[in-house]
């Protein structure tokens, strides 16, 4: 299953972003600040990398087995570990007695089981608040982190806390007295006492996470191996109080029952099953409060949650995220888990594809053919893409890249007309520019939400209704677009003289990719089985001036920085992909399978065949072969814009003299 994943390692106490503003990297000019951020393009595509199975699946579980085998070891029967320096601790001297008292058990237990949407446990005050400040003292002077980021998450990440000892990592002290806590007969006792679960093994698998302005996690269940409780123990700045507008919230879904092909083998056979799926939304939360601890048993289908893009600038949610494994994987994991649903061949088109358009296409043969299809596009394209000897250079790269993007698509009157309204649009839905998103911001009569969140939202613009317009004017222009440019015989027929296919099918929509709030993800569901040419028009609109002020000043004060103007800034913005909205074309492993599908890895050979940046008024049209999947990245609160785009799915014959 493939994703990206770059790697960054950095100490914590390098991090003087997390806590403080980002260093400015000194540039000569404004102009140098663009061709660096050109560079660092290159170097993303280059650092997107697919998950995998191949060796690293292996290696993990060995690495697994033996990480369990030395917990079983060094574990306590009370909680208690010992050495020369004085390290021992219980329990009890570390944890809040409440936790482990046979009253606060009960307690606990009640509040578990009437938890909705589905059950889970928070714990205030989980240990000595001294201890715990101790902790994240430890934490921010002597740990190093990696950032990582796929389609599904950007967090930095320490390594496996299982990995440390008293003995070598003594400036941990405190940090490895709360994990061995964490892990102690006593406690996973109790957890299992609250939770009804199976018995949990002595095994340790957690790290610590920072979550930082940009940071978030996907919707998932959590299913992999013998998972079998998942928790977060929060550790932010004590002094400095966690509130909703900082974002970061666990957030947790209702599920709904559908049916749906499940497994990577249903494509070839009849049979379907009824699996739970996440709701759009969620319906709870979680603030990460310090010294609070929230967990949940992992149920496959069942358990999705998130973790809210944090919006706060120089508050790092810190955390101990991690399990408790059972002996034995939970029941129906292959079949009902979200990993099971990203590998399942068939989920996506049985749940959330519109269906295929079979509306054959002939290519024009003659000139009035010719006029004709000319004649309609000029109403809505820019001249220049319309006359002969540039549909031939166009035509050429095409067929040599089997990729390309054009800019300034639509005629410049529409182009200004769509830039004043998406703007308009975005201000009236305070989305955008760093702006906290409301989660049902922009769903009106005519948008729509569209998910599973497990694999995708955004918004839709409802289809052409006989006798129902849209309502606003940005609705009416969209539409128009997408019924009379996209959805046109003769905008078929332009793109057969660009590709030299023969276009047989085709299906159209229209979407808006909210900022803090909307994604695709890479799954199986989306391989192409039969080839594919894709169009997208898409339009975000420039950086604001606040921005493009920010933009300058961390530039350096070149002579030359004041010269470029908004629009250049505004793409650089979008161009270094930390605000996401990329659109990005990889290859599905042919080796992936359920325990790898949470293996990450670096080689450089495995990036992403295309990666598409945003840009206003620009048409990208791409040749997607068999097997390959695409996705729209996570789009980051601090994005200029939402991304609109429409988009039309051609199914294309090639031309056997093309081979």
């Amino acid at each position: 299953l493939s994703t990206r994943h770059t790697t960054h390692t950095l100490a914590f106490t390098q991090w003087g972003h997390f806590w403080g503003h980002p260093p400015c990297i000194p540039r000569e000019s404004a102009e140098s600040t663009l061709q660096v951020r050109a560079n660092e393009v290159k170097q993303l595509k280059r650092r997107l990398q697919p998950r995998t199975a191949k060796k690293m699946g292996r290696q993990a579980s060995g690495i697994r087995k033996r990480r369990r085998a030395d917990a079983a070891n060094e574990a306590g029967s009370a909680g208690v570990r010992a050495d020369e320096d004085g390290y021992a601790v219980s329990a009890e001297k570390i944890l809040c007695e409440e936790v482990l008292s046979e009253k606060g058990v009960d307690e606990l237990r009640v509040q578990f089981c009437a938890s909705v949407p589905f059950k889970h446990c928070v714990i205030e005050n989980l240990g000595d608040a001294d201890h715990m400040r101790a902790v994240l003292d430890e934490v921010k002077n002597n740990m190093k982190s990696t950032l990582k980021e796929t389609d599904l998450f950007k967090v930095y990440q320490t390594a496996d806390l299982a990995n440390f000892s008293p003995a070598k990592n003594p400036e941990l002290k405190r940090l490895l007295q709360l994990r061995d806590a964490i892990y102690s007969d006593q406690f996973r006792s109790a957890i299992q006492q609250i939770t009804g679960c199976a018995p949990l093994t002595s095994e340790t698998d957690c790290s610590v996470n920072a979550y930082v302005k940009g940071s978030h996690l996907l919707c998932h269940d959590d299913v992999i191996g013998t998972r079998c409780v998942s928790y977060i123990i929060y550790l932010p700045d004590p002094d400095e109080p966690w509130l909703a507008e900082d974002g970061g919230a666990l957030q947790l879904y209702p599920t709904v029952q559908t049916k749906c092909l499940l497994t990577p083998e249903s494509s070839s056979t009849s049979s379907s099953a009824t699996a739970c799926v996440p709701e759009v939304f969620p319906s709870a939360s979680v603030l990460p409060k310090f010294n609070r601890m929230v967990f949940f048993v992992v149920e496959p289908g069942r358990s999705f949650h998130s973790v809210q893009e944090v919006f706060a600038e120089g508050k790092p949610r810190v955390s101990i995220s991690g399990w408790f494994h059972a002996e034995a994987p939970p029941a129906n994991a292959e079949a009902h888990s979200s990993v099971a649903q990203l590998l399942a061949e068939s989920v996506a088109d049985a749940i959330v594809l519109q269906p295929f358009e079979r509306s054959p296409q002939k290519p024009c043969t003659g000139a009035s053919e010719e006029e004709t299809m000319l004649g309609h596009l000029k109403n809505w394209v820019n001249p220049l893409y319309l006359e002969s000897k540039n549909i031939e250079n166009i035509s050429e790269q095409f067929v040599s890249d089997s990729f390309v993007e054009l800019r300034d698509f639509l005629r410049a009157d529409l182009g200004a007309t769509l830039a004043k309204l998406v703007r308009e649009r975005d201000a009236a839905d305070c989305l955008g520019s760093g702006a906290v998103p409301e989660i049902r911001a922009g769903i009106t009569a005519d948008w729509s939400p569209v998910g599973p969140p497990h694999l995708q939202r955004f918004l839709e613009l409802r289809s052409d209704a006989k006798d129902v317009e849209p309502c606003g004017e940005l609705e009416r222009l969209l539409s128009q677009i997408r019924s009379d440019l996209m959805h046109s015989p003769e905008f078929a027929r332009w793109l057969e003289r660009l590709s030299s296919f023969t276009l047989t099918a085709r299906a159209t929509a229209a979407r808006r990719f909210r900022p803090g709030l909307d994604y695709t993800v890479a799954h199986v569901g989306k391989i192409t089985k039969h080839m594919r040419l894709d169009s997208a028009l898409v339009f975000v609109h420039e950086a604001g001036a606040d921005q493009c002020e920010v933009y300058r000043s961390e530039a350096g004060k070149g002579e030359n920085a004041s010269d470029v103007d908004d629009r250049q800034i505004s793409e650089s913005w979008w161009d270094d992909g930390e605000v996401g909205g990329y659109e990005c074309y990889i290859e599905k492993d042919d080796e992936t399978d359920l325990e790898a599908s949470a293996v990450y890895r670096d080689d450089e050979d495995d990036g992403p065949l295309v990666t598409i940046i945003p840009s206003f008024n620009s048409l990208s049209l791409v040749c997607r072969d068999e097997g390959v999947m695409r996705f729209v990245k996570y789009l980051s609160a601090a994005a200029p814009s939402s991304r609109w785009d429409i988009v039309a799915e051609h199914h294309v014959v090639q031309d056997d003299n093309e081979g």
